[in-house]
């Protein structure tokens, strides 16, 4: 089943900027929902999580591919690792896994829940990694001769920053294809209603029960 704003593949027409529950009385769930190169197509983005998390049934997968670096004019937004790791702590989805990757199956993934089913062959070339690599600001090569090759080894000491790990991983994606792609494997844990994420970055400066 698809949803979009015409039929042409047997779609529902559905205008995903809205609630499909409310607005279409649309409240089939799924054991698996994929946001696959869609949300960033999306005015609301609140609306497009919110409708994924209706849509998923408890104990589904909601899978998210999205773009991540230099996908410059494709649509509305581009997307972070660290969205959808505020995006499952406030909504207790279980993290299967989460990562970024170019379309021909390079990357680096983080399972962070050691009891998930393991999902090593997801990414056809790249390591696995911990899910605060994901999480950081990459320190990206700025040069390649002389200065970069001098980043490149640093970053791959033991005592490297994970800026500088991460900023090597996604250098090394860049030689191989000039687009990044974000995506997140999360499995809803119950049948609460959606919340709204705060990054969590910020979470320690909230103040009071109401915010």
């Amino acid at each position: 089943t698809a949803i979009d704003v015409n039929d042409t593949y047997g779609s529902l027409v559905m205008d995903l900027n809205r609630d499909v529950g409310a607005a279409y009385q649309y409240r089939e769930t799924f054991d698996l929902v994929t946001n696959s190169g869609t949300g960033e197509h999306i005015f609301d983005q609140g609306a497009v999580f919110r409708n994924a998390h209706q849509l998923t049934e408890v104990g589904g997968l909601m899978i998210h591919v999205m773009p991540f670096v230099n996908y410059v004019n494709h649509g509305f937004y581009s997307f972070h690792p660290n969205l959808y790791h505020a995006l499952a702590s406030a909504n207790r989805y279980q993290i299967l896994g989460l990562g970024i990757a170019t379309r021909d199956g390079r990357g680096i993934i983080s399972i962070p829940n050691q009891e998930a089913p393991r999902l090593s062959n997801f990414l056809s070339r790249g390591p696995e990694v911990e899910i605060e690599l994901l999480l950081t600001e990459p320190k990206v090569p700025r040069r390649r001769l002389p200065h970069g090759w001098v980043e490149s080894l640093a970053a791959r000491m033991p005592g490297a920053s994970r800026k500088q790990r991460f900023g090597l991983h996604v250098h090394r994606l860049l030689v191989h294809a000039r687009k990044i792609l974000v995506f997140a494997i999360l499995k809803k844990s119950d049948a609460a209603d959606f919340v709204v994420p705060i990054q969590l970055r910020y979470a320690d400066d909230i103040q009071g029960d109401a915010l």
